[in-house]
Formats: C-alpha cells, sequence, structure tokens
C-alpha cells in the first residue's frame, strides 16, 4: 500500500480546513484517475485520512475496486 499521500486532519482554523478539503479533492481525483474503471462511480473521496482509506460514493463499491483504489 501506497501511505505516502496521507492527509492529516489536525485543523486549527477555517484556511486549514479549506487546504484540507482542497488535499482531499486533489488526491481523490488523483487515485480516481489512476483507476480507470472507478471514474464511472461518482465517487467523492477516495484517500487516506488519519491514516485509514476513506472512500465516498454514490454507489456501492466491490472490494476489489475499493483495493484498487487505495493501492495506487
Amino acid at each position: 500500500m501506497n501511505h505516502t499521500n496521507i492527509i492529516t486532519t489536525n485543523i486549527k482554523s477555517k484556511a486549514e480546513f479549506r487546504l484540507v478539503d482542497q488535499m482531499i479533492n486533489i488526491e481523490t481525483k488523483r487515485r480516481v484517475l489512476l483507476v480507470p474503471e472507478a471514474q464511472s462511480f461518482d465517487i467523492l473521496t477516495a484517500c487516506y485520512i488519519d491514516g485509514e482509506f476513506t472512500i465516498v460514493s454514490h454507489y456501492d463499491l466491490e472490494q476489489e475496486l475499493i483495493d484498487k483504489l487505495a493501492s495506487v
């Protein structure tokens, strides 16, 4: 697993919150672009937050797809 893009959420201000929100969006887009089959599942979040892989989608995703997103 690639844990080099872990986002932490020890937020102290609105500016930090906006920065973390942007980081989550960028990391999610990166992962979805690297896993083409994920692009049709309306994935809102797919990244490591505080050391745990977090995924949010309007669909129930198969574990295989989640594992691919977690590993890129």
